[in-house]
């Protein structure tokens, strides 16, 4: 008799299945709230970074503007010009990134300018130029916000050199002047040139509207990049929400990106994370992952065959006796001990190969 499937095959597949089948699926859990895990951990990551390194640049000039908000509530119209230099010269030596300052009387009139000559020596009264030309602001931006709102910061703009600057502008408790500085960016530059993003990423500054502040390579600033055409920063300038999703960078590859918005002066601070590299632990794990089913498919696959083995020689073993009795042999001893319910059934067997044989012994009596 022909039969589709062995007993041998139907035990494989179904040992196969009862064990293969609970760990993939139970490996594919693991994965899938691994990679969860790994995604969530990256995006609390990242936005910790934006926030610290957007804190510390909103600290950086907010620290700037206290100190010229500070000075600014001295009736420094009253001073004499040299006692106000020195005042300037001590702020400038204090903050090597300030290029020149400035003392706008009430009617917005500059009265005294000090200009850095060398920017980032450290000060001294040679390095600074005193005799400049004053010229009148009050029709400027920076001293009318300065005297009806406190202070004044404006928007992003670029030296000679292609470097960006920006003015800073505070009046003081009396409004009875304004004190205005000329802040360049290479701390912000320092700043984003120490913030470590993964092993390949990195951070980077557009002002409000796109265009670069700071990057880790320099030279794309002092190209005047505008990074406004990027999803993520025309997310930004759209004031839309972070999104946890796959943006494509200015090369055209696929980054995880995240911002934060600096109040006030509404500039965006971005991380920027490949995507491989994202990826590359949750492949790795998926990859191991693999590698453990197939060991221990094989393993169960070798239990399985050892235990189909087990039971189907006990019934071959019992076959074979049933087709010598078939063919009227009856001196059949069958020596199966598994301990079982085939061992009973062998025993069984013996004994009714041994009634068979004395019904024949009988049979041929008789005859």
């Amino acid at each position: 008799m022909n039969f589709k499937h062995s007993l041998r095959t139907k035990i494989l597949a179904f040992f196969s299945l009862a064990v293969l089948i609970p760990i993939l699926i139970v490996s594919s859990i693991i994965v899938q709230i691994s990679r969860n895990s790994l995604w969530n951990s990256i995006k609390r990551e990242q936005t910790e970074i934006v926030s610290r390194v957007g804190e510390r640049i909103n600290s950086y000039i907010d620290n700037t503007k206290r100190i010229l908000k500070s000075v600014a509530s001295r009736d420094l119209n009253q001073a004499k010009p040299q006692q106000v230099r020195q005042i300037f010269i001590n702020i400038l030596e204090l903050n090597n990134s300030l290029t020149e300052i400035t003392l706008i009387d009430r009617n917005g009139m500059e009265t005294v300018k000090i200009t850095r000559k060398n920017t980032g020596v450290p000060g001294n009264a040679n390095t600074f130029e005193f005799n400049r030309p004053l010229t009148k602001r009050s029709n400027r931006e920076e001293f009318n916000r300065a005297m009806k709102e406190g202070y004044y910061v404006s928007p992003l703009c670029f030296s000679e050199e292609r470097t960006p600057y920006i003015f800073i502008s505070a009046s003081g408790e009396g409004k009875k002047c304004v004190i205005l500085c000329k802040l360049n960016l290479t701390d912000v530059w320092d700043i984003i040139s120490r913030t470590e993003v993964g092993k390949n990423g990195y951070a980077f500054v557009v002002d409000a509207n796109g265009l670069l502040v700071a990057h880790p390579e320099v030279e794309r600033v002092i190209a005047h990049t505008d990074f406004s055409g990027l999803p993520i920063v025309r997310n930004f300038l759209d004031d839309k929400p972070n999104e946890f999703k796959i943006y494509k960078d200015e090369t055209g590859q696929n980054v995880v990106s995240f911002f934060y918005s600096i109040p006030r002066i509404k500039w965006g601070v971005f991380t920027s994370l490949p995507y491989k590299e994202l990826i590359e632990p949750v492949n790795t794990m998926i990859n191991q992952a693999f590698l453990w089913l197939f060991i221990f498919s094989a393993i169960f696959m070798f239990l399985g065959m050892k235990f189909a083995s087990t039971l189907l020689n006990p019934l071959n073993q019992l076959k074979e006796a049933a087709n010598e009795i078939s063919a009227g042999k009856f001196d059949i001893n069958l020596s199966i001990e598994s301990g079982d319910e085939i061992e009973a059934l062998a025993k069984t067997f013996n004994h009714m190969a041994g009634a068979l044989k004395e019904l024949d012994q009988m049979r041929q009596d008789l005859i």
